[in-house]
């Protein structure tokens, strides 16, 4: 089970609701090093029955050693968390580091319909190195309303193109 620190830490950022709509377009190659938070995650998402549900990939962003947050959707049919590997340090994937994931927790009010909640816990099982290219997330105590913000991640950027790292 979680600690309950990080049970909280869960409950307080979940604050998201919507529908998950539209992509990120206009987007340009970014170096690690200016998002070293970001994670690549890979998914082998296999069901309880042990069969392959299918492969697909998320982003996260680290909040610890130990620790990553990573959308709920990304792991709500998913059953067996060592099929599930973590990239950080590069944002090319053939470099940095891979992590095995030890386990993960669901928000326990994730709505899929909805995708209220849309968050989730990742823990790995080795701590990670921190560096220059993979560290902590910059949380903020201040309220950000309306304001602009930077999103990274991995994935398509222009809807005629498929992004190849």
């Amino acid at each position: 089970m979680l600690k309950p620190t990080i049970v909280v830490l869960l409950g307080l950022i979940a604050s998201a609701r919507g529908s998950m709509e539209g992509f990120i377009l206009g987007g340009e190659y970014a170096k690690i090093v200016n998002h070293a938070h970001s994670a690549f995650i890979h998914i082998d998402c296999v069901s309880k029955e042990h069969y392959l549900l299918g492969s697909w990939s998320c982003g996260a962003s680290i909040i610890n050693q130990k620790f990553l947050l990573t959308a709920a959707h990304c792991l709500s049919d998913c059953g067996k968390p060592s099929r599930i590997k973590i990239h950080v340090g590069s944002e090319n994937l053939r470099k940095g580091q891979i992590y095995d994931c030890n386990r993960f927790a669901i928000h326990f009010d994730y709505d899929p319909q909805s995708v209220t909640n849309d968050i989730s816990l990742v823990q790995v099982q080795s701590p990670l190195t921190l560096s220059r290219n993979s560290s902590r997330v910059a949380l903020t105590r201040r309220h950000m309303h309306e304001e602009t913000a930077t999103v990274a991640g991995w994935g398509r950027f222009d809807v005629s193109k498929i992004l190849v790292l």
